[in-house]
C-alpha cells in the first residue's frame, strides 16, 4: 500500500513540474516575446526558418540547405525544444514563431518558445 501512494506522489509531482514548466513558458511569451514569420526548411538534421517572403516552397525543395542559406538574407537555425513538434513540420510550412532572443551565429539561432502552423 505504501508503494501505491509513493508512486502517487511521484506522478503528481512530476504533472505539477511539467505545469510549473509550461506556465513559464506562457509567462516568458507574454512578457515581451518578439514574433517572426517565415517558410520551414529542414536540412542537415535542423530546421530552419527563411523569413524572406518572395521565397517559394518549389524553390528550397529544389537545392541544399547551404544554397538556401547563402540565397537568402533572412534564414536562422531554429532551436525547438518541444520535439513533438518535429513529426508535424515539413518543408515549405509557413509559421509564426515567438523567440526572447538570437544568438549571433551564421545562420543565427533562435530558441523558439512558441511555434504554430499558419
Amino acid at each position: 500500500m505504501n508503494r501505491v501512494y509513493i508512486l502517487l506522489t511521484a506522478l503528481l509531482f512530476f504533472v505539477l513540474l511539467f505545469y510549473a514548466g509550461e506556465l513559464s513558458q506562457k509567462a516568458k511569451i507574454k512578457q515581451g516575446a518578439m514574433t517572426m514569420q517565415g517558410m520551414l526548411v529542414m536540412g542537415n538534421g535542423q530546421i530552419y526558418l527563411v523569413g524572406d517572403d518572395d521565397v517559394s516552397k518549389e524553390e528550397v525543395e529544389s537545392v541544399s540547405i547551404n544554397e538556401v542559406i547563402g540565397r537568402y538574407g533572412s534564414v536562422a537555425k531554429l532551436d525547438i525544444q518541444n520535439h513533438s513538434f518535429f513529426k508535424r513540420l515539413q518543408t515549405g510550412d509557413r509559421v509564426k514563431i515567438w523567440y526572447t532572443e538570437v544568438q549571433e551565429s551564421f545562420p543565427s539561432k533562435i530558441q523558439v518558445l512558441k511555434l504554430e502552423v499558419l
